[in-house]
């Protein structure tokens, strides 16, 4: 089989089966489930942003291979080894999660390797979750919550929602190279190493700075997997697009194959249409579709943005009114299964005050 990228999928056979990519490669031991075919490219692109948030170009010899086992050597489901930077994975999916997002969560584990090396497991679970938006749509914010008895954690034990929200409230607030001071130099695993490093980076102790975290407004994440400039669609008085929705599709990533039950097969992919809205004020979103999945089409549209800004909002069958302010926005489309969704928008009003 040929994807549109031009890659081949190799022979069936347990261990031989892969597809190659500039910067993954995967190798299937099994074939419960198969890549729909823009997951590798969506992948790449994944990986070129987040090399793009730490301001560096991804290594010409950046290369990740991702292993989809019966038995991964890990913990969990799944997991990253760096010696060989390897991720190795039980399913490519995860139940009841967005596409794609252990894969990028294991990502985002081989691009700190390859950038700061290790560190304690509350930093590393922390930065590799906060780069993405998360594997679930939530509509309301994450309560912040205390952290601190999780900085000398096991990997099992970090809440990873919390060490991200964290994580991206050092950042935003004392700078992306003190932070990076601090995952270089927590290495020992122990309470008072950590809070140790803090003051000494910082020049404050984790209390204050925990008790700022807590005191100030829900944080979220830095979304590099669903808000992409470069994929900007301008949207003027009128806006619409139509996206045919199946595995085969070459903008549609995630995978089709055995969920359940033996012999049960279910479609987990999604498709995205980013878009620039060029001046606020209400406008009528309308979503139709066509196909299996006709009647409860999972439309997702996320504000990009700062913390203050970002919300999300899901829709299925729609036909309503929104308040959107001048920026980016990204719908997901999140369908069951094969089919066409039809969304657009009309601008039918001014901004309050205008």
């Amino acid at each position: 089989m040929t994807f549109a990228l031009g890659v081949v999928l190799a022979g069936c056979e347990p261990g031989v089966s892969g597809e190659a990519a500039e910067h993954i490669e995967f190798v299937f031991e099994h074939h419960e489930r198969d890549l729909c075919a823009g997951s590798i490219p969506h992948l790449e692109r994944y990986i070129e942003r987040v090399f793009e948030f730490f301001d560096t170009a991804v290594p010409g010899d950046f290369h990740v291979g991702v292993n989809i086992v019966t038995e991964p050597p890990c913990p969990t489901h799944a997991c990253f080894h760096a010696e060989g930077s390897e991720i190795y994975m039980r399913s490519l999916e995860t139940p009841g999660a967005r596409p794609s997002s252990t894969l990028r969560h294991e990502l985002g584990h081989a691009i700190l390797q390859r950038l700061w090396g290790p560190t304690v497991p509350f930093f590393a679970e922390g930065i590799a979750e906060s780069l993405w938006h998360g594997r679930t749509w939530d509509e309301t914010p994450k309560q912040t919550v205390p952290v601190g008895t999780m900085l000398d954690g096991e990997a099992k034990d970090v809440d990873a929602e919390a060490a991200a929200q964290f994580v991206r409230f050092l950042i935003d607030t004392r700078g992306l190279g003190r932070f990076e001071q601090l995952y270089r130099r927590a290495a020992i695993r122990s309470q008072e190493a950590i809070r140790g490093e803090f003051k000494r980076v910082y020049g404050e102790s984790f209390d204050a700075l925990e008790g700022e975290y807590l005191a100030s407004a829900p944080w979220c994440r830095y979304t590099l997997d669903i808000c992409d400039p470069r994929a900007a669609e301008p949207v003027g008085p009128m806006w619409s697009t139509t996206a045919a929705l199946s595995c085969v599709d070459p903008d549609v990533y995630g995978s089709v194959g055995e969920w359940g039950s033996p012999g049960e097969e279910r479609s987990i992919f999604a498709a995205q249409r980013t878009i620039d809205v060029a001046a606020g004020g209400l406008y009528r979103l309308r979503v139709s579709s066509v196909g299996p999945f006709a009647t409860n089409p999972e439309i997702t549209l996320v504000r990009c943005g700062d913390c203050g800004e970002h919300f999300v909002r899901r829709f299925y069958i729609a036909d309503t009114e929104l308040m959107l302010t001048a920026g980016l926005y990204t719908f997901e489309f999140l369908p069951g299964g094969d089919g066409v969704v039809t969304v657009s928008l009309e601008r039918v009003g001014d901004e309050p005050g205008m």
